[in-house]
């Protein structure tokens, strides 16, 4: 008996064994729940980037974990690097929504999401350069990536970094992306301006770039895009409400001078959407759309083993099946060692009294 109760624990600890490792998936040096919501659709956590280079004060950045990683920790993911508008917060809810609406095969294969913060506070609205109002430019480049690398379980190729924003993050993604290619292949840019502050671009000028026309341009991204020769494939997503008269065509100006530059440009003005409202989600829908299936082909992301489930079957039933899974067999596990347990003491016990009785 105490063979036959053995071989059922060891039965037991190798199909534990065999079931993914999602149990025991970390980020950023925290442990994340493996539960049917998570497993679905995936997991959202607040994070602080130190200004370790820049000293930049931000707000906590928000960090998305997809479902099909927490399935498979074991891999890498692609990264996208995103910053919302201004006045704003960095939030998630915009990423969520574009991923929702293209269904649980994308939400399961979504890169890691980080919104980072590069206002500081709703009040401001810094110039993404390093300037007076803070050293913007090496906390986006320098402390964020630093960060990111360190302590998120990413693909380090750069075909597999995004930079994207919109509306002030929009032209922070163009600078960054124009002027960092060494960091990031892909740069989205929704409703982005063609200039920081260019709403009052005189201003701008004269309170952070010395009132110098030359200084000021340096860091428009139609000017570094016309000077710079890019080495390596550069992707830009650019898109623009189609209603936006203010912003739109300078999202087009940006995006005809990435063409020129030998960019792989998309460019997207959305139907009868203004600045805000649906332009944010959509654009980021088609961004992800046109990204996430270049990413399965290259590899960067594999199609997690929906572990027990079937090919059809829809995420959040997928997770209860998986989670049901793994509990039983905790369970199962658990009391094979028990009954183990108890049947060597009651081994010893008989053993004994059968010893004493010959005495």
């Amino acid at each position: 008996m105490l063979a036959v109760l053995a071989g059922l624990l060891t039965a037991g600890i190798s199909a534990l064994a065999a079931a993914p490792a999602f149990a025991s998936a970390t980020v950023a040096g925290r442990h994340i729940p493996a539960t049917v919501a998570t497993l679905a659709e995936g997991y959202q956590m607040a994070v602080h980037i130190p200004p370790t280079a820049s000293g930049f004060s931000s707000r906590d950045a928000n960090l998305f974990v997809p479902s099909g990683w927490i399935r498979d920790p074991s891999t890498t993911r692609p990264v996208v690097i995103m910053m919302m508008g201004q006045p704003g917060n960095p939030t998630l809810g915009a990423t969520l929504d574009a991923l929702h609406s293209l269904g649980t095969e994308r939400l399961d294969d979504a890169p890691f999401v980080l919104v980072v913060d590069q206002l500081g506070a709703n009040d401001k609205n810094p110039p993404c350069s390093n300037t007076s109002a803070g050293q913007l430019e090496t906390f986006l480049a320098e402390d964020v990536p630093n960060w990111v690398k360190a302590q998120l379980p990413v693909s380090h190729d750069r075909a597999d970094w995004v930079i994207a924003g919109f509306s002030h993050g929009g032209e922070c993604a163009a600078y960054l992306g124009a002027t960092h290619p060494d960091l990031w292949a892909n740069v989205i840019d929704i409703s982005g301006p063609d200039k920081p502050g260019e709403y009052r671009s005189d201003r701008t000028r004269a309170k952070y770039y010395g009132n110098d026309e030359a200084e000021y341009e340096k860091y428009w991204p139609e000017k570094i895009l016309a000077s710079t020769t890019y080495d390596q494939p550069m992707r830009g997503i650019f898109v623009a409400g189609a209603e936006d008269e203010h912003f739109r065509p300078q999202v087009e100006a940006t995006a005809t001078a990435a063409e020129k530059a030998g960019w792989t440009v998309t460019y997207w003005a959305v139907p009868g959407e203004g600045h805000s409202g649906p332009t944010l989600p959509k654009g980021l829908a088609t961004a992800y759309n046109q990204l996430i299936p270049i990413w399965l082909a290259s590899g960067a992301i594999t199609d997690g083993d929906r572990f027990l489930c079937q090919p059809d079957q829809p995420n959040r039933s997928c997770g209860v099946t998986q989670v049901t899974a793994v509990a039983g067999t905790i369970a199962i596990v658990d009391l094979g060692a028990l009954a183990v347990f108890l049947s060597a003491q009651l081994l010893v016990f008989f053993r004994t009294r059968g010893r004493r009785a010959v005495e």
